[in-house]
């Protein structure tokens, strides 16, 4: 179903006015003026091993610069309130759907999650409880996902590490999706979860070949479901305010930024607004290592 194939795109937070010469998720921003280049690398929020092989030379060009980014550095959220943002305001599921469907949900959560886990997240925002169902229905042979592997990495070789945006604007982004949509979409998923399995697999193996045309079609087949409001939220806005935070920094600084894989391509994407801003942007073609 569309609904399911559009839920799983925001695990890679997306052919158009940039033309993929090179299957690669690492490009090279450099000149226009730049002492050394800086790197962006597209990345996916999973711990399935097939995921994580993302070439030898990522971990070069993260070691070689000085400065590291995400889109959002975790170690400066408060946890508490990241938790209070997850949750529904005054709502339950059982308010947003028809009864015998919240039922459904409440015991496929109790069943995959345990009596607390399950109330816990009857109480969250549907989009969070449709990623705690996916995580423990997906394959998560890994401890860490993609974007924490390398920020623990980032860390480890003592980099300074900064986020792209704030914790505010990552939930304004999901928020724009109505909780009623949610819901709906929480719903769909679990009434058939195996095509929703099925459709992860296919969308890991395409990150695993470095696609990115071949994720961005996927994305632009599904995103009118949400309308012209969502992909503005969640893509083309925060591209724009990337785009200008990260500039700021590479002007002073060497920096590796690691940012879901659909902020990469498009029209509004990282490459192709730094190439319209006169940098020059070069495909590394890196080579599987786990």
């Amino acid at each position: 179903m569309k609904i399911n194939s559009l839920i799983l795109i925001l695990l890679l937070f997306v052919k158009t006015g940039f033309s993929q010469n090179n299957t690669t998720l690492l490009w090279e921003i450099s000149g226009k003026g730049l002492k050394n280049p800086s790197y962006v690398f597209g990345t996916m929020h999973s711990k399935d091993s097939r995921a994580h092989c993302f070439g030898d030379s990522v971990y070069a060009k993260l070691r070689q610069c000085k400065v590291s980014c995400g889109e959002i550095n975790i170690d400066e959220v408060d946890q508490l309130a990241m938790a209070s943002k997850m949750l529904m305001p005054k709502v339950s599921l059982s308010d947003l759907l028809s009864k015998d469907s919240a039922a459904l949900i409440s015991k496929i959560l109790k069943e995959e999650l345990g009596p607390m886990g399950a109330l816990a997240l009857s109480k969250a925002k549907p989009l969070f409880a449709y990623s705690a169902l996916i995580e423990m229905k997906s394959r998560s042979d890994l401890p860490t996902t993609v974007d924490q592997r390398l920020l623990d990495s980032a860390k480890k070789w003592g980099k300074e590490v900064f986020g792209l945006e704030t914790i505010d604007e990552a939930f304004q982004a999901m928020d724009a999706i109505p909780l009623a949509e949610q819901a709906r979409m929480l719903y769909s998923a679990i009434e058939s979860m195996d095509s929703t399995i099925t459709q992860l697999d296919s969308l890991i193996t395409l990150y695993s070949n470095q696609d990115l045309d071949g994720m961005n079609q996927y994305y632009l087949d599904n995103k009118d479901i949400m309308g012209a409001s969502f992909d503005s939220e969640l893509l083309v806005k925060r591209n724009n305010y990337m785009v200008e935070r990260l500039e700021k920094r590479i002007a002073t600084s060497s920096v590796f930024c690691a940012v879901g894989a659909l902020h990469l391509p498009g029209k509004t994407g990282l490459l192709e607004q730094f190439k319209r801003k006169g940098y020059s942007i070069r495909p590394i073609v890196s080579h599987c290592k786990n």
